[in-house]
């Protein structure tokens, strides 16, 4: 029950994942196997998502949002396993460390076509290190970029992600955070990404010097932000130290 409470504290679209989760395979028991999964789902039908679950212990992952494909790495892993709800969504062992899954899938049974507009990564206790790069886009009715569900829990977690559109999320712990720029004012859709410390002692880093916008929760603790000018701070009384740029 502790995690389905820190849980709504999720993006929409990772709280669905890990349900999904519980529905398609039982949770094996903490510092096993390291059982990190890859679970497909269905969001608004017939959008998807694909979630990776790290291990109990410390884990290092990285993550890459491309156009055409999605490539978990877990140098750490011992074991890797696919879990999938969507006949036909192909997700491949590209080695013993690897887990890459297409940005789109055809259903086995009827056909239809299902593109990924959410990627999350869920890492448990441990201090982890999560690197997530590249700025998928997926195209369908509409083209939309991919958006990116960092969630860590406890921990002092190390998160870097230059990516595109994102929201990452860091729980209890004396975590850190770096956002990469975004696309630069007149280069394309400009997003607001999300930084949330969660509670400890955080360090946020969001300077880009480019005009991209992070928006930016610090959470309790005694937090530590730098900033450009553009990014905001939605609970500035709880960021001590602010560096702005």
């Amino acid at each position: 029950m502790k995690r389905s409470a820190r849980s709504t504290s999720l993006s929409a679209a990772t709280v669905a994942a890990i349900a999904a989760a519980a529905l398609v395979a039982a949770s094996p028991a903490a510092h096993a196997t390291r059982p990190q999964m890859t679970v497909w789902f269905a969001n608004e039908y017939p959008d998807a998502a694909v979630n990776y679950y790290t291990s109990e212990d410390a884990d290092t992952v990285d993550v890459q949002v491309l156009d055409s494909a999605i490539i978990f790495t877990d140098d750490n892993a011992s074991s890797m396993s696919l879990v999938s709800d969507i006949p036909g969504a192909n997700c491949t062992h590209t080695n013993s460390t690897t887990i890459t899954c297409p940005t789109h899938a055809t259903e086995t049974d009827n056909g239809n076509d299902r593109r990924v507009l959410n990627v999350g990564v869920i890492t448990w206790a441990g201090d982890d290190t999560i690197t997530a790069s590249g700025r998928g886009w997926t195209y369908g009715s509409t083209y939309r970029p991919i958006q990116l569900n960092i969630g860590s829990w406890e921990g002092d977690d190390t998160i870097t992600s230059t990516g595109g559109l994102q929201m990452v999320t860091a729980g209890d712990g004396n975590d850190t955070i770096v956002s990469g720029p975004g696309p630069a004012a007149g280069a394309g859709p400009q997003f607001t990404d999300r930084l949330d410390g969660g509670a400890g002692d955080d360090t946020i880093d969001a300077y880009t010097n480019s005009g991209d916008v992070d928006g930016i929760y610090c959470r309790a603790g005694s937090d530590k932000v730098t900033v450009n000018s553009t990014d905001l701070l939605y609970d500035s009384a709880n960021c001590e130290s602010v560096t702005t740029h």
